[in-house]
C-alpha cells in the first residue's frame, strides 16, 4: 500500500508498517521520468469522492459512497476527454438515518 496522505517527506509509514509514504519530489521524478503529468490512485478514503495532492500532480479517487456504513464520504468517478481534459462526476452520501438510543421498554 503507498499512502499520499502528507506529500511531504518518504519513508516507511509508521502508522500502518506497510505502506511507504512518498513526497512531491518522489511524485516529480516519477512523473518526469515516465513523461506523465498526473498520478490517478485509489483505494484510500477520501471525504469528497477526490482530492489532489502533491501540488496537483497526484489525485485519489474512491467510489464507494458512505463506505461500509461508517463514513459520511462522497464517491467520484474520473473522465478524461479525448484533449486530455478531467472531470469529476460526484456521487453525494446518502443520509445515515439517525436512531434514538432505547431505553429498553418494550412499546405496547
Amino acid at each position: 500500500t503507498i499512502s499520499a496522505s502528507s506529500c511531504g517527506s518518504s519513508g516507511i509509514n509508521a502508522e500502518y508498517g506497510v505502506s511507504f509514504t512518498f513526497g512531491t519530489n518522489e511524485v516529480s521524478k516519477f512523473l518526469k521520468r515516465n513523461n506523465l503529468s498526473l498520478i490517478v490512485r485509489a483505494h484510500q478514503v477520501v471525504e469528497d469522492g477526490y482530492q489532489f495532492f502533491c501540488k496537483r500532480k497526484m489525485v485519489t479517487l474512491f467510489s464507494a459512497p458512505n463506505y461500509c456504513g461508517e463514513f459520511d464520504n462522497a464517491a467520484a468517478t474520473l473522465t478524461v476527454s479525448k484533449d486530455l481534459v478531467c472531470s469529476f462526476h460526484i456521487y453525494k452520501p446518502k443520509p445515515v438515518a439517525i436512531v434514538p438510543p432505547s431505553d429498553g421498554k418494550k412499546k405496547k
